[in-house]
């Protein structure tokens, strides 16, 4: 894979100036998860998470209180989950290295990552066993995989 480096220094250098981002992104996060929903949105169990999405796409009815707390730990979660997935991809990629999953260039709407976790476990629940952050990476692997094309497309 060829990367044309003329707008950056160094690739240490990038990959200094994206730590600092990311870790700006998790404080952030993290805070704001704690502000929204009054502690960390933090899970280990995939079935109370993936029955937390659920909620979070549910748009027939309106939420309880303690259904719209749930439903936002589980957005805080996926999206903080994703973003981290997505800047070690992007990492791994310009490092010369196999990615977790490929994500998509254009900006990836909020919901998205959550219907591709929820859709995954609705056709794997035997995936519901294993720890949460396995089955959000296999989710997202599915609907992202790396292929050819992918890196071809991002040499040009």
């Amino acid at each position: 894979m060829v990367i044309l480096w003329s707008t950056i220094e160094s690739r240490s250098e990038w990959v200094q100036k994206c730590h600092i981002k990311m870790i700006v992104l998790l404080t952030f996060l993290s805070l704001a998860a704690t502000v929204v929903c009054g502690q960390a949105a933090t899970y280990g169990d995939t079935e109370q998470a993936f029955r937390d999405c659920q909620l979070f796409l549910e748009r027939s009815r309106e939420l309880t209180a303690e259904e719209s707390k749930r439903a936002t730990s589980c957005f805080n979660f996926v999206i903080g989950a994703w973003d981290m997935g997505e800047y070690l991809s992007w990492r791994e990629v310009f490092l010369g290295k196999d990615p977790p999953f490929c994500p998509p260039e254009e900006e990836v709407d909020v919901t998205k990552p959550i219907l591709v976790f929820v859709n995954y476990v609705e056709e794997h629940p035997e995936k519901m066993e294993h720890r949460l952050a396995m089955v959000l990476e296999w989710s997202f692997k599915r609907a992202y995989p790396c292929t050819d094309a992918y890196y071809i497309k991002l040499a040009n």
